[in-house]
């Protein structure tokens, strides 16, 4: 069979080969702790599964708009104008089937080839593959600790050419959990309002994870000039537990959003209406299970955070938001593969290597998990270190 060549520079999603690994690892009776995927293991708010069990059961199954049905749009647009003050309208929103295909339509719709797309490491691994399969080349812009693993604005003026069409920006950002404070964006801002050929993909998927009772400052409200070429890019995946729901969304100009409509009617056509009626039903009524979920996770964080600061020769990249940690394993192993690859070969216990995500070497450990699973996969972490992988 003869496949595009394009295939040759996509790679599969790093976490979801390592999640399909531990999978198949617990199938043959291996005890696996998976740190490396996305998910979130806490329950779905139980008014989203009412809510999705009521609509199946009344028959609303059909395909609804292209771009997502109108309450659900409705409340996307109401939960973004309560968080940052900015008011938005039915022609900005897109519904999509899960924050990805919001991502890729954006990138697909206005970019040619050769086109550059300016990514901050560490990063998503999922952006420079999704910007390979749009035909664009990715600038990686390597970001480390002097600034917070944070683009700065002369690093941002050195990445841009006149072939940059888009800059991603990710806060709380994975894998780090940099939140991008208010002057952070104000510094870029004053960059990116000189080249007006610059869009602006602003992922805020893990808005509702930020330590310590810190802000969430979106770019469109930080900086207004701005605000007709920031496609802000979220869902209810993480902040409500809900990833197999498969519901995500893009809010910027109308004009945008019409052509990213006209592709996914062709692609996928409408979200999951048994996904919409769930999503609806969490940003109306799921405040209470979002907060209970995020309080959760501060204090797996905190958990993690003491534990790991008790084994010699690992550093926690700090990060003020997310739901990972970022950890340094330099002390102990300059090859992060082949550390993750010790480590659950010993153990079962499953990381994401930094490589992954552009900085090196470094795991990224998900710390959404549930207390007992999270403390456990600590402990055997920490036996791994005091045996030097033995």
């Amino acid at each position: 069979m003869h496949l595009s060549s394009r295939m040759l520079k996509v790679k599969e999603s790093p976490a979801t080969m390592l999640s399909k690994k531990a999978r198949a690892l617990s199938a043959q009776g291996k005890n696996v702790i998976n740190f490396a995927s996305g998910d979130i293991d806490f329950p779905t708010p139980e008014v989203a599964i009412e809510a999705a069990l009521k609509a199946a059961r009344s028959g609303t199954v059909g395909y609804t708009n292209v771009d997502g049905e109108g309450q659900l749009k409705a409340a996307i647009a109401n939960a973004f104008c309560t968080a940052h003050g900015v008011p938005v309208h039915d022609s900005n929103i897109i519904v999509s089937t899960g924050s990805k295909q919001a991502l890729y339509n954006g990138l697909f719709v206005t970019t040619e080839p050769e086109d550059e797309v300016i990514i901050p490491a560490p990063y998503w691994s999922s952006y420079i593959d999704m910007a390979v399969m749009a035909g664009c080349t990715p600038v990686i812009v390597s970001c480390d600790a002097a600034s917070g693993y944070k683009l700065t604005a002369d690093a941002l003026e050195s990445a841009i050419s006149p072939r940059t069409r888009w800059l991603i920006l990710n806060s709380p950002s994975s894998p780090v959990g940099a939140v991008y404070g208010a002057d952070d964006l104000l510094a870029l801002a004053g960059v990116l309002i000189r080249h007006p050929h610059v869009l602006i993909m602003w992922d805020e998927l893990y808005e509702a994870f930020v330590c310590n009772g810190g802000s969430h400052p979106g770019l469109p409200a930080v900086a207004p000039a701005l605000k007709d070429r920031v496609l802000t890019v979220g869902g209810v995946s993480k902040s409500y537990a809900m990833m197999g729901w498969r519901i995500g969304w893009g809010i910027g100009a109308p004009e945008l959003i019409a052509e990213m409509s006209k592709v996914q009617s062709q692609i996928t056509s409408s979200p999951s209406s048994i996904g919409q009626a769930a999503a609806l039903a969490a940003l109306v009524e799921g405040a209470p299970a979002r907060d209970a979920l995020v309080q959760r996770v501060a204090q797996n964080r905190q958990m993690a955070i003491d534990m790991i600061g008790t084994m010699d020769g690992l550093r926690i990249a700090a990060g003020a938001g997310g739901i990972y940690l970022f950890v340094d394993v330099s002390g102990f192993s300059e090859d992060d593969r082949g550390f993750a690859d010790a480590l659950l070969n010993e153990t079962g216990v499953l990381v994401l290597p930094g490589a992954d995500c552009g900085a090196s070497p470094y795991i990224r450990i998900n710390i959404a998990r549930q207390p007992l699973q999270l403390e456990a996969g600590m402990r055997r972490l920490q036996q791994f270190l005091r045996t030097g992988g033995q």
